[in-house]
């Protein structure tokens, strides 16, 4: 799967002179009639606009039924692909490692994944430095993805030099780049947890369909939504 975010950004830039308003983040942005969506794709308006919503939801599209974690739950296949499109989130924004995770998910794991959602999902609302082709994450913004998938607070912002994301004055500063993504996720198995969560392996699969390194994760259900709480490499 290959974000086409580079492309997106020039076409942007290429329609910032034709009539152009501040952004909630200071930054320009056209006043058109055409919208480019996260995946680059050119939105015009007999097209819906697919714009992430700002509500706490967990699903951008939709807000899925999310009840309680029971025995039964953990062999609904809507359930299950509800924990799938959850995980999934996780995987095409950089967030599975296979480093040791006995220390848990840390406050650097949870701000460097909301930079990514934020950067492919809402990178149009972007305050954006054509000179230095730098874009600008609010650390509200972060704040607010962090809550939203872990359901914790950001103790501590700080920049993170091998991804060369600088923290300053209140924002992220990072280098557009694309990102490609030649793995797909898919649900192993589903169990319920003593805590009333569920336990879930997803397996990588690459393009070859040939499995590459699979995960437990352990996802909470609070305020019907899901919560990331663990993940765990699967080593052979």
């Amino acid at each position: 799967m290959k974000r086409k975010i580079i492309i997106g950004l020039i076409i942007l830039l290429v329609l910032v002179g034709t009539g152009c308003k501040k952004s909630v983040t200071g930054d320009l942005y056209t006043e058109t009639n055409i919208i480019i969506n996260s995946d680059g794709d050119v939105i015009t308006d007999d097209q819906p606009n697919q714009t992430p919503l700002d509500d706490g939801t967990q699903v951008d599209e939709l807000t899925p039924d999310i009840g309680p974690v029971t025995p039964e739950s953990v062999n609904n296949q809507e359930v299950q692909d509800q924990l799938l499109s959850f995980l999934e989130t996780f995987h095409y924004n950089i967030f599975f490692s296979q480093r040791d995770m006995t220390e848990g998910i840390t406050d650097s794991d949870r701000i460097k994944f909301a930079i990514s959602y934020i950067y492919q999902n809402e990178y149009q609302e972007l305050k954006f430095d054509t000179s230095k082709f730098i874009l600008y994450v609010p650390e509200q913004r972060v704040e607010e993805i962090v809550q939203k998938y872990f359901g914790v607070t950001v103790s501590n912002h700080a920049s993170f030099e091998e991804e060369k994301i600088v923290y300053e004055a209140g924002f992220y500063l990072m280098p557009a780049m694309d990102t490609e993504w030649n793995e797909k996720p898919q649900i192993y198995s589903v169990e319920m947890d003593d805590d009333a969560s569920y336990k879930v392996v997803i397996s990588l699969y690459n393009s070859d369909l040939q499995p590459t390194r699979a995960y437990r994760t352990i996802v909470a259900v609070e305020n019907n939504r899901y919560i990331l709480k663990a993940y765990t490499p699967i080593v052979n």
